[in-house]
């Protein structure tokens, strides 16, 4: 990640932002693969998370975003065979 100012501070990586104000690293990380304008400046990110600004349904999104919801329809899919094949064998 590259370094990013939020607020006067300057951050060397997401992380170190994350921990600093105690937000959640995995949901900032996803919000900069997932939309275009946070993954060019990661503080857009922050400040969604932070609830300082709102995040628009209509914002731009990555392919990255495309691929982890077919990478979700996957994996949901695998659940729903393993649940059926449980519930087949305790019948």
């Amino acid at each position: 990640m590259k370094v990013f100012v939020y607020h006067g501070f300057e951050y060397r990586s997401l992380s170190h932002c994350c921990k600093a104000l105690k937000i959640s690293y995995q949901k900032v990380r996803r919000l900069c693969r997932h939309y275009i304008r946070a993954s060019r400046d990661p503080a857009l990110a922050v400040a969604w998370c932070t609830g300082e600004t709102r995040l628009s349904p209509s914002e731009a999104k990555t392919v990255k975003y495309q691929h982890d919801l077919e990478l979700a329809l996957i994996r949901q899919e695998r659940f729903k065979e393993k649940v059926a094949e449980e519930l087949s064998r305790m019948l």
